[in-house]
């Protein structure tokens, strides 16, 4: 849902969940300087929070997340299933108001190897586009807003 700024035009948002900001800081920055609002997450437990109290016009996503909050001492390894989580959500419609996100365009920002077997589930689940670490942030960025454009 776009967003006013202080100058009171609409800026659309968009939401980085990746545990690991050094790989995402270009994006991010790449994605500020083409006048967008940027929230992130570094766990499921911070995206999934994000996503029911705000409306996303966008979600960049890493698939290997931990679960809970990265300063809880607790030992959790990332794993694909947790950013699968966020996906399925999405999907199903999960959050309040009912349906809020289902058509929020995800792109797939992730180092996970492409023979994994979870590919198939993410492409299923309608990703805009996939993207392997490293990644020029420039692509990501010009991919998003080419996508809000046509929205």
């Amino acid at each position: 849902m776009a967003i006013d700024s202080p100058t009171g035009t609409k800026r659309e948002r968009v939401l980085v969940v990746d545990d690991e900001r050094e790989h995402v800081i270009g994006a991010i920055l790449e994605l500020k300087a083409r006048g967008l609002e940027i929230d992130h997450a570094l766990s499921k437990a911070e995206a999934m929070d994000r996503l029911a109290r705000h409306k996303y016009d966008a979600l960049l996503l890493d698939l290997r997340l931990p679960s809970s909050k990265i300063d809880e001492p607790v030992d959790d390894p990332p794993i694909p299933e947790n950013g699968l989580a966020i996906l399925r959500s999405l999907s199903a419609g999960a959050f309040e108001p009912a349906g809020t996100h289902r058509e929020t365009p995800v792109f797939i920002v992730s180092a996970l190897h492409s023979g994994s077997e979870h590919w198939n589930e993410v492409r299923k689940l309608g990703v805009k586009a996939v993207f392997g670490k490293p990644v020029a942030p420039i692509l990501v960025a010009e991919t998003v807003r080419l996508t809000l454009e046509e929205a």
